[in-house]
């Protein structure tokens, strides 16, 4: 699965970072059922947004645009960062840190996409 960041040198933060989270969570294999998906989900963390579109290709994480999403997640660069890391993903949404809307089960699959790679 390729993951690629539109115009790199004009991306926010969010965007990059995003990027580089999913490129390395998906250099192991993450079991049956990850793939494929196909949608968009818009990431707002602060004033940063950035779209993960899912498509064929692979993984394209582009500038917003308008039109519809299958799911939106909104909180704090913190937040996100502890939800994809910690050994409690649910802890940032049960302390008010983030939120969720769409479609919950394709949320969850892109969660799992966020979990790094067993240390070995």
């Amino acid at each position: 699965m390729t993951v690629e960041v539109k115009s790199p040198e004009t991306m926010n933060l969010l965007g990059l970072l995003l990027g580089k989270i999913l490129k390395t969570s998906l250099q192991e294999p993450k079991g049956p059922g990850l793939f494929p998906m196909r949608g968009q989900i818009l990431v707002q963390a602060g004033r940063m947004e950035a779209l993960v579109v899912f498509s064929e290709k692979g993984i394209t994480i582009e500038k917003p645009r308008e039109g519809p999403v299958k799911a939106r997640v909104k909180g704090s660069i913190s937040g996100l960062t502890a939800a994809g890391t910690s050994r409690l993903p649910i802890l940032p949404l049960l302390k008010g840190e983030l939120s969720f809307k769409g479609n919950l089960l394709f949320l969850l699959r892109f969660a799992r996409m966020l979990r790094p790679p067993p240390q070995k």
